[in-house]
């Protein structure tokens, strides 16, 4: 390549990032395009209150325990045989 092709390759390059930047900054992305509204939060505090008692305390059902239905005192309930 000669000096002139390059010298006119770089002048495009230059002329043509110059134009897309402006045209991306007035057209594309307006300033009034760029803000939006947004809702403000309180912030978390390390303050916890307590829950309702009427369903914590200590005469609540306790949902982890196991539930047994009758005396189980077969060890394969499921084997084949009733």
């Amino acid at each position: 390549m000669k000096k002139r092709d390059v010298l006119a390759i770089a002048f495009i390059a230059i002329i043509s990032g110059t134009v897309s930047l402006l045209f991306s900054n007035y057209f594309i992305s307006a300033p009034k395009n760029r803000q939006d509204k947004v809702e403000v939060i309180e912030a978390i505090g390390l303050s916890f209150r307590q829950p309702d008692s009427r369903y914590f305390n200590s005469e609540s059902i306790n949902p982890t325990k196991i539930i047994r239905i009758g005396d189980s005192t077969n060890p394969q309930p499921f084997n084949g045989s009733n």
